[in-house]
């Protein structure tokens, strides 16, 4: 079997150990390499799992691209100042939601636009992406490297992808067909000698009922094709809840089970990593609202597996971005005590969600708050 350059099987790039261990530790020094933004609601896709319910919604992307431009701009200026032995690294911008990142009408052209004014500032993306948009122009910017992308991957099969998904026959085969554009993008850069620093694509799988026959399929082509897979469990959330999430949920042995395939298949103990921007990140809205996660201060809540509760702490661009950062630390300082007490109310999960599993989640989380309230008395 074909690996990687550094012996194991890829990581995705954007959840890099190192850059969520860093981004955690400066985060308390009020420094932030992260920006979380958010698209419109707009998608042309109606998935059953949805947890954001965007189809439904009228959210529309009014981020002001300006403004986004400029924080970046003053995020650069202060981590060159702050660390100046990581200048050469990028700073990197989340996009995973509301909507579908590439659609083309509302979000994709703030998307591009992004891309554009952000080269000469070292900006990298990292989105979630449904893969029914997918273009050339995008496939360039993933091949050039400055673009990661985490892809829907539910199934190999037209119907149930159309099922998964809510689009008809011909828009689900235009889904497989783009996601092997995708593969074969990382499958090109197997050999690059960028390889050893991780793979820039992700195949998002989530386990249900009706597609745990083709886990084990669909688990081993992502390695095959230098992706990773990225095994996110069901959330009770947007589209998903009720009788829905009854139905497709799969138990805690089940989910054990297939770890446990995975462990005799690939000698790996798999565990979804920690997404650097959960507490990494400055989080802002498509209507340019600073926002955090009202119960521990994160930048992203899916951690939680359930649906949102952001606490706004107002217009972004009302606010210089060492204003920002202070906003954010003093919020969380406020409310770490919350955290500690409240962190053992998260249930024990498998494989968690997008963000991470909560309990070791928010484990490091306190334990980085309590090593740098430590070196404040040293």
């Amino acid at each position: 079997m074909k690996i990687t350059q550094n012996g194991q099987y890829p990581f995705y790039r954007p959840w890099d150990s190192g850059l969520a261990k860093q981004s955690l530790q400066d985060s308390w020094e009020g420094e932030f390499s992260i920006l979380d933004l958010q698209l419109g609601s707009a998608c042309n896709a109606h998935c059953r799992h949805c947890d954001s319910s965007c189809s439904s919604l009228h959210e529309s992307a009014n981020l002001d691209i300006n403004e986004v431009v400029r924080l970046l701009g003053e995020m650069r200026q202060s981590r060159n100042y702050f660390s100046p032995e990581h200048q050469s690294e990028p700073l990197w911008c989340f996009i995973c939601g509301l909507g579908e990142p590439t659609e083309p009408t509302e979000n994709l052209p703030k998307l591009l636009e992004l891309l554009d004014r952000t080269a000469e500032i070292g900006v990298n993306f990292a989105l979630f992406n449904n893969g029914l948009y997918w273009d050339e122009k995008l496939n360039k910017h993933l091949g050039g490297g400055r673009l990661s992308v985490q892809v829907q991957v539910m199934s190999n099969q037209v119907e149930k992808v159309a099922h998964f998904m809510g689009v008809s026959k011909d828009e689900a085969n235009l889904q497989l067909r783009h996601r092997e554009q995708i593969y074969e993008v990382a499958v090109q850069q197997w050999d690059h000698p960028q390889a050893a620093n991780g793979t820039n694509v992700c195949a998002s799988i989530v386990p249900m009922r009706d597609n745990l026959d083709e886990l084990p399929q669909l688990f081993y082509e992502a390695i095959m094709h230098n992706v990773y897979p990225l095994l996110g469990e069901l959330e009770e959330a947007g589209y998903c809840t009720g009788k829905l999430y009854q139905q497709q949920k799969l138990t805690y042995t089940e989910l054990a089970n297939f770890r446990g395939w995975i462990r005799n298949k690939f000698d790996w103990y798999y565990q979804v990593p920690l997404c650097p921007a959960t507490f990494g990140a400055i989080h802002i809205d498509n209507h340019n609202h600073l926002t955090v996660d009202r119960c521990t201060g994160a930048g992203c809540h899916w951690f939680d597996m359930s649906n949102p509760d952001p606490f706004d702490l107002g217009d972004f661009r009302n606010y210089s971005y060492r204003e920002i950062a202070n906003l954010i630390l003093d919020y969380r300082v406020e409310h770490i005590e919350k955290v500690r007490s409240a962190q053992t109310d998260y249930p024990e999960m498998v494989f968690g969600g997008c963000g991470g599993n909560a309990r070791p989640l928010l484990r490091q989380y306190l334990e980085s708050y309590d090593h740098w309230y430590a070196s404040q008395f040293r």
